[in-house]
């Protein structure tokens, strides 16, 4: 750091200079150069620098010399490469490399810090943004201008945009803090690193014996460990805790520049952006036989906000489990039932959500097969998927400390509000029921209930529905092998579970999207009801959640918009929610009506529900 100052009274008038609240050290000034101050290596980036001249003198201003990020750099370079090596080997030379620049340029604009936009429209923020602009722009003429298939050289541009806007997004928001569920996340990895992985939900007396069967059913609570201000349960699967407990420990060892909070919130993070690679990865690999279609499926998944609001902005962890339950079905469609039930138990021990996908499971095992294999296959993925879970709650059984880690996991399946935020039946039931019992208006905010206070067996009643809503979809799918059939039918019993249980939040949903991508959309209801019921998704998050906390001078840019979502939510007289649980229930019913229909577009096995294998180039 430079310290531009004159001295007014003597040529060598001392500074007095403290760091941090750090005992201060005397800089003689010398009005004839700039003097540069050492600052030591610090924790965080940023530090307090406190200057007091002991004598008269003049502060002309002060310069920051910073390091270049080298680390950065490469990574980024890396990343252009490869997408120029894999466009020159699909398009000619010269469309390649006018792509490769336009993706150089859009790279360097997804370096530069959010905080440049607060300089706006300064010099040294035009040249920042400008010449990189400039790169891509010149870049993508020049592709254009080499060749007579421009349609396909905007759909790669557009392709190449979709997935660098889905890198820095991710990469932008993971430090934040997330929604109010990340402290849960956040007291996980310090109760367990205050008291070591295997008593992170607690230790051998937390379930004294004879209380077992209390805490399971509810009657008795779990213990809260309070880490993070405020007594908090436990109740991720071991799977998540895994996680969470590694990249806690690789932020500690290579994130020693963030705050803490934003340590711990990127920690926890890393999981569902993890799971959208693999998600990405997934949906390539399914419609494989199709470049076109598997890119933009990708490609929408990556950089749309269905993806990327419920993980990486706001910590939610269903997209650490969706591509893992894509997976299980998958499995399940090709008859392999040890496998498709494994892979169910692994998402399952990431959150236990993916276990509602068991009916489509068993749906896509016992299609087309006569009983006794029926039977064989859907026993075979049982001993798959208790073997997973198992094997993620042993070290706990080792250290002695199963019962608390099954109490506090179960404690999520217990009943809680009728709605906790989803736009569906209960939310509306809610809403009318509270109305009526206190006098307020229908135009007013929608409240949480539960049903202690509302008298009635609403959590009963929600699971009622919703296991006919899963023998139903059991039913229909077992006529209908194959691929599309079995994400079609699990995203059915999704779509069931989110519209007619209780206790559904607003970002259970979330793997519904991915598994109708993994459908295909090939026919114009899956479209459509896609299309609107991701924006109603969307839409509800932020009006529930917004874009999360921000604690940190990195989001100064964003943290104005905090409270812009909730006015917006009662901006037009009454609560926007309503309105987005009405249009969802209207999107379910038109589900259910063509389900047969669109049942029957996969009837001739996986490789019959996908056209003849067309070229990217």
């Amino acid at each position: 750091m430079a310290v531009e100052a004159r001295a007014a009274a003597a040529p060598d008038a001392p500074l007095a200079v403290s760091i941090d609240g750090d005992p201060p050290s005397r800089v003689a000034l010398d009005p004839m150069r700039r003097t540069w101050l050492a600052i030591p290596a610090r924790g965080a980036d940023g530090a307090d620098v406190t200057l007091s001249p002991t004598g008269t003198a003049i502060l002309d201003g002060i310069v920051i010399r910073t390091r270049p990020e080298m680390a950065r750099a490469v990574v980024a370079g890396l990343a252009v490469a490869l997408i120029a090596f894999a466009l020159l080997r699909a398009r000619p030379r010269d469309e390649a490399l006018g792509l490769a620049f336009f993706a150089m340029g859009g790279t360097v604009l997804c370096c530069l810090p959010g905080w440049v936009a607060l300089s706006w429209p300064g010099g040294a923020t035009l040249a920042r943004t400008l010449l990189p602009s400039a790169i891509a722009l010149g870049g993508l003429a020049l592709a254009l201008a080499r060749t007579r298939q421009r349609a396909a050289i905007a759909r790669l541009a557009v392709l190449v945009t979709a997935g660098l806007f889905g890198c820095w997004v991710r990469a932008y928001f993971l430090p934040s803090a997330g929604s109010w569920d990340v402290d849960f996340w956040r007291t996980a990895i310090l109760n367990g690193s205050a008291h070591g992985y295997a008593r992170t939900y607690g230790g051998p007396h937390d379930v004294p014996a004879g209380h077992l069967r209390a805490q399971l059913t509810g009657k008795e609570p779990v213990s809260l460990p309070s880490m993070v201000g405020r007594p908090i349960v436990v109740n991720y699967p071991p799977l998540t805790i895994t996680m969470w407990t590694l990249f806690w420990r690789m932020t500690q060892r290579w994130g020693a520049r963030l705050e803490p909070i934003e340590a711990q919130a990127l920690a926890v993070k890393v999981p569902p952006v993890a799971g959208d690679v693999l998600a990405v990865a997934v949906l390539l690999w399914i419609h494989r036989r199709r470049p076109w279609r598997a890119a933009t499926l990708a490609a929408l998944y990556w950089a749309t906000p269905v993806s990327w609001l419920s993980g990486a902005v706001l910590g939610y962890q269903d997209g650490a489990y969706a591509p893992l339950a894509v997976i299980a079905l998958a499995i399940a469609a090709a008859g392999n039932g040890f496998w498709a039930g494994a892979a169910l138990g692994v998402a399952t021990m990431v959150k236990l959500q993916a276990l509602l996908l068991t009916p489509a499971v068993a749906g896509a095992l016992i299609a087309g097969v006569d009983a006794r294999r029926a039977v064989g296959r859907v026993a075979a993925a049982a001993a798959g998927g208790l073997t997973a879970i198992a094997l993620a709650f042993s070290p706990f059984a080792l250290a002695g400390t199963l019962p608390a880690a099954v109490v506090h996991v179960n404690n999520s399946w217990l009943p809680g509000p009728t709605s906790g935020g989803s736009p569906n039946i209960w939310w509306l039931v809610g809403h009318v029921m509270t109305t009526l019992r206190k006098g307020g208006s229908l135009t007013g905010r929608v409240q949480f209930i539960f049903d202690a206070t509302a008298g009635l067996p609403f959590y009963a009643i929600g699971r009622v529905l919703w296991i006919t809503a899963a023998l139903a979809t059991v039913f229909h799918q077992r006529r209908h092998p194959g691929l599309r059939p079995a994400m079609l039918g699990g995203a059915t019993v999704f779509f069931s579970y989110a519209m007619l249980a209780t206790g559904a939040y607003e970002n259970h949903i979330h793997t519904l999207f991915l598994l109708l991508l993994a459908g295909g959309l090939v026919t114009r209801r899956c479209r459509v009801i896609a299309t609107l019921g991701a924006a109603v998704y969307v839409l509800d998050m932020l009006l529930m959640s917004g874009l999360g906390r921000f604690y940190t001078w990195r989001y100064l840019v964003v943290e104005p918009l905090t409270p812009v979502f909730d006015a917006v939510r009662m901006g037009l007289g009454f609560d926007l929610t309503v309105l987005l649980a009405a249009v969802n229930l209207a999107l379910f019913a038109a589900w259910w009506m063509g389900l047969r229909a669109v049942l029957e577009t996969g009837d001739q096995g996986s490789d019959a529900a996908y056209r003849r294998p067309q070229a990217v180039a």
